[in-house]
């Protein structure tokens, strides 16, 4: 059993396949507008989200932010700091530092969080399940090598956008 009381069989030592799709999104300077820009998506595709946060600073910060980021409405969402486990199941998008499967969500947007433990990296794409994982990375210097091999697993499809200028760029 993995640390969320879900079953996982005995895994080696060797690359695991994983159906997930990675998209790494390299930033430059301030992220919390794109990361909010990629819960609204999600939102609007009826995907629900894991928001793995740095600490209980940022969770708060984009519980905060998610309340006014879009004109239109707010983006529904909740964290352990606003919603019981009860109510949590029927939130969009869960913001946690934490990795919790609460709300049985479709994607993982990872805000930079050390998830660097073999077993635990590939729980989190085998296990469950995650149709896309979105990697915020915000170092130049690595290489879309370095970002897959903490997740330890082969992914389905593996996408690099690198932010310049305003703009986006397909990375190799």
């Amino acid at each position: 059993m993995n640390y969320n009381g879900q079953n996982s069989s005995m895994i080696d030592d060797s690359n695991t396949h994983s159906n997930s799709e990675l998209v790494i999104y390299r930033l430059q300077g301030e992220y919390s507008n794109i990361v909010c820009k990629i819960i609204e998506k999600s939102y609007d595709l009826n995907k629900r989200c894991l928001l793995l946060c740095n600490d209980e600073e940022e969770v708060k910060l984009f519980d905060s932010k998610l309340w006014t980021y879009s004109k239109l409405s707010f983006i529904p969402h909740g964290s352990k700091y606003s919603l019981s486990t009860e109510e949590a199941i029927h939130c969009n998008t869960w913001l946690s530092e934490e990795l919790v499967y609460i709300n049985n969500p479709d994607y993982l947007i990872n805000l930079g969080c050390a998830i660097n433990n073999n077993i635990v990296s590939r729980c989190l794409c085998i296990d469950y399940n995650f149709t896309k994982i979105i990697e915020i990375n915000c170092n130049e210097n690595d290489s879309i090598d370095t970002i897959k091999s903490k997740y330890n697993v082969n992914f389905n499809n593996c996408t690099l956008w690198i932010q310049s200028n305003n703009k986006w760029i397909k990375g190799k």
